[in-house]
């Protein structure tokens, strides 16, 4: 645990620009704090799966049958509204770094996850309103890739689509093969993030697979972890 703390921490403090950060998975409610630090620290945040679909809505775009995050309790029982919170990052975003913040341009969708039809490409302003969003489209894949590509450092953390069935993989595999070629440091965590990346074959190509991805979001949040201030002080 310790080691594992202190090459994030060396990661984070030394990280060549430009300095991007991938964020995926379900939920946006736990990655709250972790948006709002890497504001002033990423040149770039990438948003994909679930996560990306109350960042739409918040702009006004239908999202049809997708399945997202709605509601979160706060610590205090009380509730949030995720795509009015979505709404409040994007703005703060536009604030503090012009727009740092990239949401996807395009998705594979289908009408239910195992329907046999061929998965259809739909702009992110026209997800038909009988099909769900299930994966990141080529437009987007391609444009994260150029992004990605002129990196010095990516941290990743959280899929960017439903890459355990086949047809919807390929945002999540593509981006795997791209860090394992590039240039760059790259640092992976969360279980699915690293399944993904072994899945994809390209593990051995990746800086540093994070064995607590708990941990990874917690620095990528800016909080003071157990034996981080004697690490940062040697």
């Amino acid at each position: 645990m310790e080691k594992e703390i202190e090459y994030l921490v060396n990661a984070l403090a030394n990280s060549g620009r430009p300095f991007c950060v991938i964020l995926g998975g379900k939920k946006v409610s736990n990655k709250i704090q972790v948006i709002r630090n890497m504001l002033d620290k990423a040149n770039f945040i990438f948003i994909g799966g679930a996560m990306a679909f109350p960042f739409l809505k918040a702009k006004g775009h239908s999202v049809g049958l997708s399945k997202y995050e709605s509601k979160a309790k706060r610590k205090d029982g009380t509730e949030v509204d995720i795509v009015k919170l979505a709404d409040g990052l994007l703005r703060e975003a536009e604030l503090k770094a012009h727009g740092k913040i990239l949401l996807p341009v395009d998705f594979f969708t289908r009408r239910e996850l195992e329907d046999p039809e061929r998965p259809a490409i739909s702009e992110y302003r026209d997800i038909p309103d009988n099909q769900m969003a299930l994966d990141i489209g080529p437009k987007t894949l391609r444009w994260y890739l150029q992004e990605i590509k002129l990196a010095r450092t990516v941290l990743w953390n959280g899929p960017l689509g439903v890459f355990e069935h086949p047809a919807f993989s390929q945002g999540t595999f593509s981006i795997a093969e791209g860090l394992a070629k590039y240039d760059c440091l790259s640092i992976v965590g969360s279980g699915d993030t690293a399944t993904a990346v072994r899945q994809a074959g390209v593990a051995d190509g990746i800086t540093h697979i994070s064995t607590d991805g708990g941990a990874m979001l917690e620095l990528l949040e800016g909080k003071e972890l157990p034996g981080m201030v004697v690490l940062t002080d040697k």
